[in-house]
């Protein structure tokens, strides 16, 4: 369902209450303060209306406040009969999808959805292969759907049904070729992957943040960096976070001026105030990316800056969207129609930004849309897991907090029921949730030795983890070294320590590792606080034995 009529719908009636009380407070406002006694009191005139209207209440010795008080008890029934036809609403609609499925089904026997089949609470969970919806439908075509497009996605190799914790022996990575692809000026902050979608270059370009405020270009298929975009042009503190919007527009969250305290950057006077930079009709020749910058000066809704970028949906129509949650607990969604286009004066195409919910207490540092339920998941500094349904308009989980704050959300491959949470703590880093029980079915985590005050300079919200495309290999790096630890969800011992360590090549603490295949070539991609960038090359060997982790 469109986010923007739905947003229209719940002010209109939330308006519509608020005028009806309005007025009648004004109409049966007396003159005199006396008490009301009969219909000619209000400056109403005798009617068949009036005549039925006096059987449900007795007028007599009736004061103002009491009809006011009548008045708000009948609103308080309004509201709940419209949350009741909201309800219903949202139930016609799964039966009609339900419907669709079944009717499916019986068109071609022996054909059947494992997705659709319910779960017990002790049941064991697997993968299965994905049901997915296309993205969020814009406002001119949800008016005339009863549910969410619906496409089967082909599995991406060596994705295939899995069961967690079944199996007594793990793929391992082996086989490295590990290339540097040069130092960094400053440490990295974050580590972008090609943009779906993307034509030419660009679809081999990855993008990484620095400190210094620049972002630096590498090509994945040469393992080179080939150009980088520098501070005079961002005119920022540092990149906070970046996202690829469209396949050719990349947003960039510039860091709050609050945390200038750690920049020793002089050259503050050539900052831009502004929250959100695009860098629009980027493409990629000849080992040269020609793009445009264009800050949105005009457009900042975040008291204290945005903390995360997320692309809601790449296109959509031709409106493009994209989620920024903030240092203010708050939550944007952005917009703009057709081709962005700026100029040198500032001048750009309408942006707008929209309030999507108010429901964190802290900062917002992870962002996760599932299309397959229309349910949008937060998470950040206050340890709260947010389930925002659209359809419903309301947080769909319990508001307690969780074991720790919530540093990232990640999407498992093949799997539109499970999702990986990280938490910026110092063991259980990430735990495996599972939508369909709303509960956690697995923890994973590498614990450092060492005491309390020790552990806690452990802990950072810039680590992520990564998935491999089969759904069921997790890398991430350890808290101390420069290494770089596997995850195999499918051994039965996984929960007790990493399955493979591997050794990243770096000298300090690896903030993200990341799975990516070119030309069936496995590659993980790393940067660390050692100021380096690898692109390390492996093999995948299948049913190897694994040393016990918790030995």
């Amino acid at each position: 369902m469109a986010i923007q009529a739905l947003d229209m719908q719940n002010q209109e009636m939330r308006s519509m209450g608020n005028n009806v009380v309005t007025s009648l407070r004004e109409i049966v406002r007396p003159q005199n303060g006396a008490p009301v006694t009969n219909g000619k009191n209000l400056g109403y005139a005798d009617s068949d209306s009036d005549s039925d209207s006096s059987q449900d209440f007795d007028t007599a010795g009736l004061t103002v406040d009491r009809i006011l008080l009548l008045i708000e008890r009948q609103n308080s029934k309004c509201t709940i009969y419209n949350d009741k036809v909201k309800r219903a609403s949202r139930r016609i609609n799964k039966l009609t999808r339900l419907l669709s499925r079944v009717a499916s089904n019986q068109d071609a026997p022996g054909s059947r959805n494992g997705n659709d089949r319910p779960v017990a609470d002790n049941a064991a969970v697997y993968a299965q292969p994905p049901t997915v919806a296309a993205g969020p439908a814009p406002a001119t075509e949800a008016a005339e759907m009863s549910g969410p497009t619906v496409v089967a996605e082909p599995l991406p190799p060596g994705c295939a049904t899995w069961k967690m914790k079944s199996r007594e022996t793990i793929d391992s990575l082996y086989s490295f070729n590990v290339r540097n692809a040069g130092p960094l000026a400053r440490k990295p902050r974050t580590l972008l992957m090609p943009p779906e979608g993307a034509e030419h270059g660009l679809a081999h370009t990855v993008i990484a943040s620095t400190l210094d405020g620049k972002l630096h270009m590498f090509d994945k298929r040469h393992k080179r960096h080939f150009q980088s975009i520098g501070h005079e042009e961002m005119r920022n503190y540092w990149p906070e976070d970046m996202a690829w919007v469209t396949p050719t527009t990349l947003a960039v969250a510039a860091a709050d001026k609050s945390c200038s305290a750690n920049s020793n950057r002089g050259d503050t006077a050539s900052l831009v105030p502004h929250q959100i930079a695009l860098i629009y009709d980027c493409s990629k020749r000849k080992s040269r990316m020609t793009y445009k910058v264009q800050h949105l000066t005009e457009n900042m809704p975040h008291d204290k800056g945005a903390s995360v970028i997320y692309p809601f949906s790449a296109v959509s129509g031709d409106k493009t969207r994209w989620l920024t949650g903030g240092m203010d607990k708050r939550l944007f969604l952005w917009s703009y129609d057709g081709v962005f286009r700026g100029d040198e004066n500032g001048a750009y195409s309408p942006v707008s930004h929209i309030s999507v919910h108010a429901e964190h207490t802290a900062a917002i540092f992870a962002i996760l849309y599932n299309p397959h339920s229309e349910i949008l998941y937060t998470g950040g500094q206050d340890c709260r897991l947010v389930g925002w349904s659209f359809p419903g308009q309301k947080n769909v989980l319990p508001s307690e907090k969780r074991e720790g704050r919530i540093r990232d959300l990640t999407a498992v491959p093949g799997q539109p029921h499970l999702m990986l949470i990280g938490f910026a703590e110092n063991r259980k880093q990430l735990r495996l949730w599972d939508e369909r029980t709303n509960r956690f079915v697995l923890e994973l985590g590498d614990a450092p030795p060492g005491d309390a005050e020790t552990s806690r300079a452990d802990t950072t919200r810039y680590m992520h983890p990564s998935i491999h495309a089969g759904g069921y290999l997790v890398s991430m790096g350890h808290p101390r070294s420069g290494k770089i630890g596997i995850w195999d969800m499918r051994y039965t011992g996984v929960e007790r320590a990493p399955t493979q360590q591997i050794e990243g090549h770096h000298t300090k603490r690896v903030i993200v590792a990341k799975f990516d295949e070119y030309r069936k070539q496995e590659t993980l991609i790393s940067i660390s606080h050692d100021n380096t960038i690898n692109f390390s090359d492996f093999k995948l060997s299948k049913g190897e034995e694994c040393q016990d982790p918790g030995a």
